[in-house]
């Protein structure tokens, strides 16, 4: 009879231990807002600085994009261009001025599903700017559309969204992709190394308690 109430004792832990270490949605903080990035010839960086800070030289990339996103940005919040090609697709033509530089500005509205109740994203926009050399990211993007700020911070483009400013938004870890991304996504290489990681300690965990059920039941 011990040896039943302890071998039940040892599963009990065992389920409690496979709740704490299997993964579970949970909801987290997020922001719909304006996204800023810089691009490279590998891939999109979230900004680091403030668009008013920052001065992008000849040749740069400018990235804006609308999204549901923690605040350091996202793989699903970067803008949809590549930025590898965007300066040579976008400025490739505009031949080099002295006192001046071109900068590849891309402004993504994002998913329709993602914008404010009763609003609907502006268009996509993809241009070569033609600015000062001391321009920053603030004054590329202001040249070609209307920018709203409050405290600091760039809460509409193109007059979207229209009244809010980076609300907080409870949204599950799944519920924060688009529908489109959900559904049939490969997972990344990240995602499978924190799968693989998961499996690893539950194999652990488990072997652990059968070995302890076995010489338990040795002694017995």
């Amino acid at each position: 009879m011990r040896t039943a109430r302890a071998a039940a004792a040892l599963i009990g832990i065992a389920i409690l231990a496979l709740t704490a270490i299997a993964p579970a949605a949970r909801a987290e903080s997020a922001y719909r807002y304006w996204t800023y990035w810089q691009g490279n010839a590998a891939s999109w960086q979230f900004g680091t600085q403030g668009p008013a800070t920052s001065n992008p030289a000849d040749g740069a990339v400018e990235g804006w994009r609308f999204a549901v996103s923690g605040a350091a940005g996202s793989t699903q919040s970067q803008p949809s261009m590549s930025p590898a090609t965007a300066f040579a697709d976008l400025c490739g033509s505009t031949p080099p001025l002295s006192g001046k530089k071109r900068i590849a500005l891309v402004v993504d509205p994002g998913y329709a599903s993602e914008a404010p109740d009763g609003e609907d994203p502006i268009g996509a926009v993809s241009t070569c700017v033609v600015a000062d050399e001391d321009a920053s990211g603030y004054d590329i993007l202001r040249s070609q559309l209307t920018v709203r700020v409050e405290g600091g911070l760039v809460c509409g483009i193109g007059g979207f969204p229209a009244h809010e400013c980076a609300p907080v938004i409870e949204v599950s870890e799944e519920s924060a992709k688009p529908a489109s991304q959900a559904v049939n996504q490969r997972p990344s290489k990240d995602s499978l190394t924190s799968f693989g990681s998961i499996s690893l300690t539950v194999l652990v965990v488990l072997f652990g308690i059968g070995l302890s059920i076995a010489l338990w039941w040795r002694r017995k």
